[in-house]
């Protein structure tokens, strides 16, 4: 810009040529008191420079040795900036489009310099809300729309966080530093981390949360791996990405310590009143935890789940009771264990806090000490059902005041039994002792039923399969009223004949071979009281057959039979009569 100048008007004549060189010399002076447009030296300025309120345009660099604020003199140093300061947005216009989304929330309008096609534009042409430029008319077709917009200008002068005091303020309040009350809550982002899912941030967790017990994690999803963080210590509303899985899991609320929920409503002093809601109400009354939940006003601590409630635990489950409020433990403590194997359940009565003290285990009715079923820790763990001294005897022992003690029943068939499991028996239903269909007690036997007891009579098992008693393991005594019943139908008889000439001398010979005798194991047992018997000896009946060229073997009256003792292993034999048909043979014979 250049002074005005001052010019003589010429006319003519004489003087024509002196006008024009005042004229040229007055040009000249103005001219050198303009600043330069080419780049070389300007003049200086002679005097303040007076915008009348209107902007400096297009400048790049302003050099100056001082510089006044509000008429307050600012040196250099006193600025400082981090970084650049202006943000410039570039767009094309389309000749339609009057909004347009800026890289930064400019705040206010007086923070952004608008250009079209390099032209300033008025800031009375648009409108600033948030991050949406508006202009009351849309830029020209392919025009060039730059925005500027101001940022991060720090405030006038600098100082370390560490020597600016703090102080919350209130009665007892201590003053502190800056530094001291930012680095209350540590954050994963102090330490890098991103939180978009994608991004490893692994390193950042790890050294956050050994800088501190109490991490704070904001919003957003955070890919760790899995092994190295853990969710202890830390809260906030982001979430962790597993690596492993791609499972994410809520950071939600942590305690370093004891968490109180307190609620200071109450029915009457020291009760707390407490409504259907529960004191703790958890995802929409999927779980709650209630003081009294069941009424009775005894204030019992109850946990209420809206469906299934589980208990998990990557070792046993114990659960423990009679625990003093102080948290000790003594002799009166009960503690049950749950935990499984690979393949099996189980509930185990364990030892109280201190190991001292091992206890029974009972079920039974509530506040009763009348137990339904007991096992006796001290005695193997031998089951008590009904046995009111709570004392078993056996493994299994159960009692009642009733006749009747227990009862077995199928109810899928009409055929109930209890099996026997021995040390040679490969199942459970070789020995059994139960009830067939027509309530007959079946005793079975090496896989048969060998006996069926009615209301009328003891039963063989199968007809005519089975011997009671045997060689080796024989009946003592048989009491009986009246004589044993044998088969004589001739229906089942065949090759029926008369006794010839041998059989009948054999029969004469036998007849004089009747003696009195003692056994020996009633002489042992009774000595000279054991009583005198009369019969036979059946060796000499075998050799009265065999001096007729007759084999007894072949006939019923002699018996003969081998079998190895079960505790020598040693094979014995003993022979024997049947005197029925050897009466009858005798008295052939007469």
């Amino acid at each position: 810009m250049a002074k005005k100048p001052d010019i003589t008007t010429i006319a003519s004549g004489y003087y024509s040529r002196q006008a024009l060189n005042n004229n040229f010399e007055s040009l000249r002076d103005k001219f050198d008191n303009t600043l330069s447009l080419d780049g070389s030296t300007p003049n200086a300025m002679g005097a303040d420079l007076d915008m009348n309120s209107n902007d400096i345009l297009n400048t790049n660099e302003i050099n100056t040795s001082s510089l006044r604020l509000n008429g307050v003199l600012v040196s250099p140093a006193d600025l400082s900036t981090a970084g650049s300061v202006m943000y410039s947005n570039k767009y094309t216009g389309d000749g339609s489009t009057v909004a347009y989304t800026l890289s930064y929330d400019p705040y206010i309008k007086d923070n952004t310099l608008v250009y079209i096609d390099g032209v300033y534009q008025n800031k009375d042409g648009y409108a600033v809300s948030g991050t949406t430029l508006t202009f009351s008319e849309a830029p020209p077709l392919n025009s060039l729309v730059e925005v500027v917009v101001a940022r991060t200008l720090e405030a006038v002068g600098t100082a370390d966080a560490s020597v600016v005091t703090y102080s919350q303020g209130g009665t007892g309040s201590v003053t502190s530093t800056v530094e001291a009350k930012l680095q209350e809550t540590v954050s994963v982002k102090d330490f890098g981390a991103v939180g978009d899912g994608v991004t490893d941030d692994t390193a950042a967790f790890v050294a956050a949360q050994a800088s501190t017990d109490y991490v704070f994690v904001p919003d957003g999803t955070y890919s760790v791996d899995e092994s190295q963080v853990t969710l202890y210590n830390l809260h906030g509303s982001g979430k962790l990405k597993y690596q492993s899985d791609s499972s994410e899991n809520w950071v939600g609320l942590q305690s370093k310590g004891t968490v109180y929920i307190r609620n200071d409503d109450e029915v009457s002093a020291g009760i707390p009143l407490v409504t259907s809601a529960g004191l703790l109400d958890i995802a929409d009354g999927q779980l709650k935890f209630w003081p009294d939940l069941d009424g009775d006003g005894d204030y019992d601590a109850d946990i209420w789940a809206n469906s299934n409630f589980y208990l998990a635990a990557s070792g046993r489950t114990h659960i423990r009771s009679n625990i003093p409020s102080s948290g000790g433990a003594g002799d009166d403590e009960g503690r049950l264990v749950i935990g499984a194997t690979d393949t099996t359940n189980y509930i185990q009565s364990a030892k109280n806090f201190s190991g001292s003290v091992k206890k029974d285990f009972a079920i039974g009715d509530y506040n009763s000490t009348d137990w339904w079923m007991y096992f006796d820790e001290s005695n193997d763990g031998h089951c008590a059902i009904g046995v009111s001294n709570d004392q078993p005897v056996a493994r299994l022992h159960v009692a009642d005041t009733s006749a009747t003690v227990a009862v077995f029943e199928n109810e899928a068939s009409t055929i109930s039994r209890i099996g026997f499991k021995g040390t040679s028996q490969t199942g459970y239903t070789e020995v059994t002792v139960g009830v067939d269909s027509s309530d007959r007690l079946v005793l079975r036997g090496e896989g048969v039923d060998v006996a069926k007891i009615g209301s009328t009579a003891v039963q063989a098992g199968s007809d005519n399969a089975y011997s009671m008693g045997s060689a080796s393991f024989r009946w003592s005594v048989v009491y009986a009223a009246t004589g044993t019943i044998n088969t004589s139908d001739e229906n089942d008889k065949q090759d029926i004949s008369a006794l010839d000439a041998a059989e009948l001398a054999t029969a004469v010979a036998i007849k004089g071979l009747i003696k009195k005798f003692k056994f020996k194991d009633a002489v042992e047992a009774k000595g000279s009281s054991a009583r005198i018997h009369v019969g036979v000896i059946a060796q000499e009946v075998k050799a009265a057959f065999e001096a007729n060229s007759l084999d007894a073997s072949d006939y019923g009256i002699f018996c003969s039979d081998t079998w190895v003792d079960e505790e020598t292993g040693e094979e014995k034999t003993r022979l024997g009569i049947r005197y029925e048909e050897l009466l009858a043979f005798v008295i052939s014979a007469i």
